[in-house]
């Protein structure tokens, strides 16, 4: 698996030990029988990565998986894609009275 750095940055790691996607393992077997048709499908991100101190955070994420089988090279590869905004949702701005208030009273 190689991740982006950005998913990094959002504490999503590589290095499941064995493949949860349900989707991943329906595709993965028929592959194995032959399948060679291109497929888009939504998993969650919890089957696919380690979600170290976020996990209930993103219990429900999802993730966009777009399988391409490559038969001559027995590989089935999946491209994994979150929605940013799932991975680094907005933080409101503060207006200017409670800014001023945090600066002068620390909180």
């Amino acid at each position: 698996m190689f991740p982006s750095n950005r998913l990094i940055e959002g504490k999503c790691y590589p290095g499941k030990r064995a493949l949860e996607s349900p989707e991943a393992k329906a595709q993965w077997q028929l592959f194995l029988g032959g399948n060679k048709e291109r497929l888009v499908a939504e998993g969650m991100a919890r089957n696919w990565f380690q979600l170290f101190g976020r996990e209930e955070e993103l219990f429900d994420a999802y993730v966009t998986e777009d399988y391409l089988p490559i038969q001559i090279m027995s590989t089935l590869v999946v491209l994994l894609t979150l929605d940013e905004d799932d991975v680094f949702p907005e933080v409101e701005e503060e207006d200017d009275d409670d800014k001023l208030h945090r600066e002068r009273f620390g909180f």
